[in-house]
């Protein structure tokens, strides 16, 4: 019972990389100069309940710099950039998506 529930409890506990990606999607946003998509992944960090620390401002300096490389020149050449790139799209895609549902235009 006790080696089951340790199961349980890990496959629902969030890695530390996935608690900050809204720290890093607010930084890759404002780096990129996308203020809407900037304030609602600062509002999911709230909803959170993340708090300024030292993990989320790293996470948000990772992805202020990805997100300014990505304004200047659309070729980043790290894959830490590219995969929060990536993040940042499918993050964009599913606001698009619930704001044309919500409007029952899908």
């Amino acid at each position: 019972m006790v080696i089951m529930l340790s199961f349980i409890t890990q496959a629902h506990a969030e890695k530390p990389d996935e608690i900050y990606k809204s720290c890093r999607l607010t930084g890759y946003f404002d780096g990129n100069k996308e203020k809407l998509y900037a304030d609602l992944a600062a509002r999911l960090s709230v909803a959170k309940g993340i708090k300024k620390d030292a993990t989320c401002d790293a996470s948000y300096d990772s992805g202020y710099t990805a997100g300014e490389s990505a304004k200047k020149d659309s070729k980043l050449k790290s894959d830490t950039d590219k995969r929060i790139q990536i993040e940042a799209s499918e993050f964009k895609k599913k606001i698009q998506d619930a704001v044309l549902h919500s409007a029952g235009l899908i």
